[in-house]
């Protein structure tokens, strides 16, 4: 069994040397020495301390420093896109109303000719005059009725009324006793237009003498004429009118909608009048109302305001009704995104 005894003094003396020694020599680990005193030996045994290395540090990688920021980036990304995070989205569809405003009219006038097709018949009229009567007798004699006499082209007209003659007058010379009556042509037609003095014959009793003082008028011949019907009018009008009403709606500058259209139509000559052809104009005048879509716009979203925070997409909208006051209303569809901040410590 060791115990601690007091060094002999060539020991100490040693020891001391050893340090001393140290003090002039490079800092360097230190050994430690282990001295063990028995009766009959002194053992010394030394004991090195563990060398470390150094290991120097490693130099700096600009790419892991890089893949650091962008990890950093990423993070807050995560963080924002958690705190407004768009619910599932959300088909909607309703009607908005504006008020529209009467666009100017607008007209177009066409015109063409056509074959008038009416067919028409004049019939002949009658040539009327007077038939002067003279009487040579001393008595009244009567021409009846209906009493025919011709004239020298041998053109026959017939009395219409009887003639009662007055006898003669006992004058120095005697005057006829005579009666006028009027009579027309016995046929109808542009003949019985007999001149003055065409009839000058005796008649119907002893010493009557019948004679036309004037020319037969007013008669004339039966006549075929053409003349505008309203058929010939319609059948003009009807392809101008089609293409007219297809092509002045599209003279408005601005969306028109509810378009009115209303034709107007004058011949020349008019219907009923005799004419081989006509001229037919047409003219169509639209109105239609329109409106602004800013304002359809600004109502939608009116609308949305009331949806929350969101965004709209496939937004359509289509016009449905117009009031005769100029409401207009418009059935509008699209896809609402609502935006919903969201919570990190709730998760919601």
């Amino acid at each position: 069994m060791s115990q601690s005894q007091p060094l002999p003094p060539h020991i100490e003396t040693f020891l001391h040397s050893l340090e001393e020694d140290e003090l002039f020599e490079p800092e360097v680990p230190e050994d430690t020495i282990h001295v063990y005193v028995e009766e009959d030996r002194i053992t010394f045994m030394r004991e090195s301390p563990a060398t470390i290395e150094s290991i120097p540090p490693p130099p700096r990688d600009h790419r892991s420093l890089l893949v650091a920021v962008l990890f950093i980036i990423l993070l807050v990304v995560i963080i924002a896109a958690s705190l407004l995070v768009p619910s599932p989205n959300t088909s909607k569809a309703f009607t908005v109303t504006v008020q529209g405003f009467a666009l100017a009219p607008v007209r177009q006038s066409a015109t063409v000719q056509a074959q008038a097709t009416g067919k028409g018949y004049i019939a002949p009229t009658t040539a009327t005059g007077n038939i002067t009567f003279y009487n040579g007798q001393p008595y009244t004699q009567i021409i009846p009725t209906g009493t025919i006499v011709k004239g020298q082209d041998g053109v026959a007209v017939i009395t219409d009324e009887a003639a009662a003659i007055p006898p003669v007058t006992q004058t120095i010379p005697p005057t006829d006793g005579q009666v006028t009556v009027p009579a027309h042509a016995l046929v109808p037609g542009a003949s019985g237009n007999i001149a003055a003095g065409d009839i000058n014959e005796p008649c119907c009793v002893t010493s009557v003498i019948a004679q036309n003082p004037s020319a037969f008028t007013g008669g004339s011949n039966g006549q075929h004429f053409t003349y505008v019907t309203r058929q010939d009018v319609y059948h003009a009008i009807t392809p101008l009118l089609s293409t007219l009403e297809q092509r002045v709606p599209q003279l408005f500058t601005s969306l028109a909608l509810a378009p009115t259209c209303v034709p107007t139509v004058s011949a020349v000559p008019p219907v009923g009048q005799k004419a081989e052809k006509v001229n037919v104009t047409v003219t169509v005048s639209c109105t239609a109302v329109s409106y602004d879509p800013h304002r359809v716009l600004t109502v939608i979203a009116v609308y949305s305001s009331r949806l929350g925070s969101g965004t709209w997409s496939n937004l359509a909208y289509q016009v449905v009704s117009v009031s005769k006051n100029n409401q207009i209303t418009l059935y509008v569809t699209g896809i609402w995104h609502p935006i919903i901040a969201r919570h990190l410590w709730s998760g919601k």
